[in-house]
């Protein structure tokens, strides 16, 4: 026998007879034979820390997990790594390499841990920049994780950095009023305030929340307060006018208004909203009296739209104010808004401002007010006149006549049609320039109060002129005026008719991209990609709801959904330094409403279904649980099972190895209620449970429940005769208790291989 092999085994009779300085004599030699044997060394190390030797624990230990790290063996270097912890907590080199290795290794949950012992550890020792310095390390680990966001931001004021602190304060904020969530922003502010008390945006901030969530009088009597320590604060004065707003507190509202004008007169949302004010109040004319000034300087400003809105209810309750009519052809023409310009100018009584049409910028709309024109260009010698509007045209429609005679002269149906031919040919396109032609209809109609005479019904009866047009514009246009309050007005109106839309049915573009989203779904499907698989589901039924294939595989992805979401459990995740409560609040008391619970904790899944980067993650915690056990670390052991059960290909395989810790730590009834919620596991195959019965005969039998860890082991033997040594642990079993009888006969369902092992 060589010299290492009979070091090894007399290494080996020394720790059975319980001479751990002889073993350690042994392995020394051995590591001196074989430096490059790391599983020596790494069983030197453990038996230094046995014999209280922790220097030289520590010093071998720190040399394996050099090995390991430096070869890619991260999950072992992580549990050499928790040995040296466990020694020497207060290392605080080793809680950085730990986060650094999990991180490596994917285990973002882990590396958090890591970080947060640091941070409980220089917050005992009362270092406020190394807090500050490791919760940034965090933020940039997790930077969607709010409840370290909010620690950071504490953090920075604790260590005087207000400016860093309101800054991180402003992002959580606007993150959590982007969700709409103004209960968790008023937890904020009460963490908040006692840390600023100085700043007013942190006073404003909270009166904002309090109006927006209805508690309008506490937000107004915050506002007040802020407004005795700085007068003229236009934060709190506009949010002041809103308050007054929402309590129908009209001359309050516009005293705030007044004020803010009175700083500026220009600022355009204080302007706006006392013009609003006082069209709600019915003060018409007062409210042009405020805007109309204004009215230019607004248009830069790029309120066109607000300006649009405002000037037609104006109209709509003063239709014969010129100045009303004047401002809202300007607000039109800078909008481009040519169609409703068009109306007004030929609804309007007397002579058209024509001009102003002529020169409407069409581009300008879709800078100014977003709103689609739909103008067709008017050629006024096609229509008969080929210099132009002649200036004694007649547009009034009026009973007496501009020329003495004192009676209308009427149109001629003939007239109307010449002229309509003569536009027709005017705007037909050749046939290269576009060889679809479209449909254009124009509805002229003439509309008079008056009791129909032979040659007005003639005058006044619709015609319709059907010319190609070359634009993209839908094929009919309907051309019917209504009218208005003049008795006597011409009136022409044309406006689009909508395209009909084309189903999903009638396009075989959409036709294909559907039967291929189909086969996306389909793949993922097949992959177990269930809530990938849901959405392209839903995706095209969001555009063709009778899509019958994709809702027959959105039922059956709804119910595998429901079925995998039953056999899991919810995610459990410690806090070991207790900065953050266990209901993940921060700053709250965890009673009741108190709560104040940010956002969950990163490595919690959000659902039953794992994706496959997050099923690497949980692989990982795995293998992590098995290095842990092998070292004896059992905590830290089941907890890395508990996180990996979250992958149900795992669940039993972790139920299993959690029972076995248990048994290993004398915790015998909660192992054994482990191993029976394994073996209740519906989808157990035969392996795992004649694997499930030994083990658990296994801890009977260490138990003292002799009875029991025979029932086990028979339980075993009857699915796998030959399962590693189960027909000795029976027949040994049978003769401690005095009970005769052959051992159970293998179901067949067992490989029947008598060296298997279990899961470690």
């Amino acid at each position: 026998m060589a010299k290492k092999e009979k070091l090894f085994a007399s290494a080996q009779k020394n720790l059975q007879k319980g001479q751990i300085t002889r073993a350690i004599k042994d392995y020394q030699k051995l590591v001196e034979i074989d430096p490059g044997e790391v599983r020596h060394r790494q069983k030197l190390a453990e038996l230094f820390s046995r014999a209280g030797s922790k220097d030289k624990a520590l010093s071998e230990y720190e040399t394996v997990a050099n090995y390991y790290a430096e070869n890619g063996f991260h999950l072992k270097a992580i549990a050499v790594c928790k040995q040296i912890q466990k020694l020497d907590p207060g290392q605080v080199k080793i809680y950085y390499r730990l986060a650094e290795l999990n991180e490596k290794q994917g285990l973002v949950g882990n590396a958090l841990s890591e970080y947060r012992n640091l941070v409980n550890y220089f917050e005992n020792r009362k270092e406020p920049d190394e807090v500050v310095k490791t919760l940034e390390k965090m933020k940039d680990l997790a930077p969607d994780n709010l409840n370290i966001r909010v620690k950071l931001a504490e953090s920075y004021a604790a260590a005087g950095q207000n400016d860093k602190g309101l800054e991180e304060f402003r992002e959580i904020q606007e993150s959590l009023r982007q969700k709409g969530d103004i209960s968790k922003i008023l937890k904020l502010y009460e963490i908040f305030l006692p840390l600023f008390p100085d700043a007013s945006e942190m006073k404003t901030g909270l009166a904002q929340a309090l109006i927006e969530k209805g508690e309008v009088e506490k937000g107004i009597a915050i506002l007040r307060k802020v407004l005795e320590e700085h007068a003229g604060h236009t934060g709190a004065l506009r949010l002041l006018a809103q308050g007054y707003e929402s309590l129908g507190r009209g001359g309050e509202q516009e005293e705030a208004l007044r004020q803010l004008l009175e700083d500026d007169s220009s600022d355009p949302d204080a302007r706006l909203g006392l013009v609003r004010l006082h069209l709600r109040e019915g003060r018409l004319h007062s409210a042009l009296g405020e805007l109309d000034p204004w009215r230019q300087a607004l248009l830069d400003d790029g309120r066109c739209a607000a300006l649009q809105e405002i000037y037609e209810q104006l109209k709509e309750a003063l239709p014969q104010d010129e100045q009303v009519l004047h401002s809202l052809r300007a607000v039109y023409e800078h909008a481009g808004e040519g169609n409703k310009l068009f109306d007004m100018i030929s609804s309007s009584s007397g002579e058209p401002e024509s001009s102003a049409f002529m020169e409407v910028d069409l581009s300008a709309g879709e800078e100014s007010c977003d709103h689609p024109s739909a103008d067709l260009p008017v050629d006024i010698e096609a229509l008969g006149c080929k210099g132009g509007i002649p200036e004694d045209a007649d547009f009034s429609g009026g009973s007496d006549g501009e020329d003495g005679s004192g009676e209308v002269e009427e149109i001629p149906l003939e007239f109307l049609e010449e002229v309509a031919e003569t536009a027709a040919t005017s705007v037909v396109p050749k046939p290269s320039e576009e060889p679809e032609e479209q449909e254009l209809e124009f509805e002229i109609e003439l509309e008079l109060d008056e009791p129909a005479t032979e040659e007005t019904s003639a005058a006044g009866r619709d015609v319709r002129v059907e010319v190609a047009s070359e634009t993209d514009a839908p094929a009919a246009v309907s051309a019917s005026g209504a009218p208005s309050e003049s008795d006597e007005e011409l009136l022409l109106d044309l406006a689009w008719e909508e395209e009909p839309e084309v189903g999903p049915e009638a396009s075989p573009v959409a036709s294909a991209a559907g039967s291929a989203e189909l086969e996306e779904a389909e793949f993922y499907l097949q992959q177990g990609l269930l809530e990938e698989a849901e959405g392209v589901c839903r995706a095209i039924l969001d555009r063709d709801p009778d899509n019958a294939q994709a809702c027959g595989k959105l039922a059956v992805i709804v119910e595998r959904l429901g079925s995998e979401a039953a056999s899991l459990e919810p995610p459990t995740d410690g806090d070991p330094l207790g900065i953050f409560p266990a209901d993940d609040s921060v700053g709250g008391s965890g009673d009741g409403d108190e709560a104040f619970a940010l956002e969950e904790t990163l490595n919690e899944l959000s659902g039953p279904e794992v994706s496959a980067e997050e099923a690497e993650d949980l692989e990982s915690h795995y293998h992590l649980g098995i290095a842990y056990k092998e070292m004896g670390l059992l905590d830290e052991a089941l907890g890395e099972f508990d996180k990996a059960m979250k992958r149900p290909e795992r669940r039993v395989d972790c139920l299993t190895l959690k029972g076995l810790c248990l048994a290993e730590r004398s915790s015998f009834e909660e192992s054994e209620g482990v191993f029976r919620e394994a073996l209740a596991d519906k989808g157990l195959s035969s392996g795992q449970r004649v694997s499930l019965h030994y083990e658990m005969g296994a801890m009977y039998d260490n138990w003292g429940l002799t009875d029991k860890a025979l029932e086990s082991f028979q339980a075993a033997a009857g699915i796998d005769s030959f399962f590693r040594d189960v027909g000795e642990r029976v027949q040994q079993l049978q003769k401690t208790l005095g009970v005769e009888g052959p051992v159970p006969e293998s179901t067949g369902q067992g490989k029947g291989k008598k060296d298997r092992i279990s899961y470690v």
